[in-house]
């Protein structure tokens, strides 16, 4: 009896190591690990396991929360420096805008946040009109970050944020800056109420910049050393991509390129003040 003992261990521990290998074993192209669900198994007690978020697991996978996983079926884990899903890629350097696109699961409803505030809920309602109390509650969101003063958000830019959040999928909208009282850009669309800069976290700042250059009568700028990307509307579309780290003067790609606004670090506000040269979106 003692004898068996032993083997019925060892014929065990063999076991678990057939299930270890048949779930886990696989690199995908950019050193992730591949799991192979098993049954039983959900997005939670996968995503415990390898100690990582639900959020990271599905967004990664291009999964719904709460979307039903079969047996056999195999998922990208997210690493450390991986883990709100994102493709390692610097900048997003070779991804189209179209591959991190996804259908939110409550189409209109937004999440917004800024260092201090935050604001969840719908913006427009069935009509396509914003709801007031949604604007009163955005404006407090893109107040200043230097004095708390809120202004008036242009309707259009509004309607903007909500078709960006829709286009990618519902994700949380990261605001660098909203308004601001004071600005060396003469015309900047920040002073009145209708830019914000802004991050999603999972989407490059490469991507966002391709796709806001897909929409009509806004003004873009890119901080490829930075950390968001800027949205303004105006009457004709423009570009500008500024190279310069935070707290550096403006590096602009292309000479005599200027932006109208002083998105490169909101804190600084180093941009030129005149009224500037961009391009045009064709």
């Amino acid at each position: 009896m003692r004898r068996v003992r032993p083997l019925v261990a060892a014929m065990f521990a063999l076991c678990l190591a057939a299930v270890s290998h048949a779930s886990f074993g696989a690199i995908d192209a950019d050193g992730r690990k591949i799991h192979k669900v098993y049954k039983g198994q959900t997005l939670g007690r996968i995503a415990k396991r390898y100690r990582i978020s639900v959020d990271a697991l599905c967004r990664v996978n291009r999964l719904r929360h709460g979307a039903h996983i079969r047996p056999g079926q195999e998922l990208v884990i997210p690493n450390g420096e991986d883990d709100d899903g994102a493709p390692p890629s610097p900048h997003g350097a070779g991804n189209r805008w179209q591959d991190f696109s996804d259908s939110p699961s409550r189409r209109g409803f937004i999440v917004l946040e800024s260092p201090n505030r935050k604001f969840r809920g719908y913006v427009l309602n069935r009509r396509g009109k914003t709801l007031e109390k949604s604007r009163d509650a955005i404006e407090h969101v893109l107040a200043s970050w230097r004095t708390g003063s809120e202004h008036s958000i242009d309707d259009r830019l509004l309607h903007l944020i909500v078709k960006v959040s829709d286009t990618f999928g519902g994700r949380p909208i990261r605001v660098v800056s909203g308004y601001r009282e004071h600005s060396f850009a003469v015309e900047s669309k920040h002073k009145v109420g209708r830019a914000f800069d802004f991050s999603i976290p999972g989407v490059p700042n490469a991507v966002l910049k391709d796709y806001l250059r897909s929409l009509s009568d806004v003004g873009v700028g890119y901080y490829p050393n930075s950390t968001h990307v800027h949205l303004d509307v105006r009457e004709e579309s423009a570009y500008w991509m500024d190279e310069s780290a935070p707290g550096e003067p403006p590096k602009y790609a292309h000479a005599g390129q200027k932006s109208d606004d002083d998105s490169a670090d909101p804190k600084t506000q180093e941009a030129e003040p005149e009224r500037a040269a961009t391009t045009r979106v064709e």
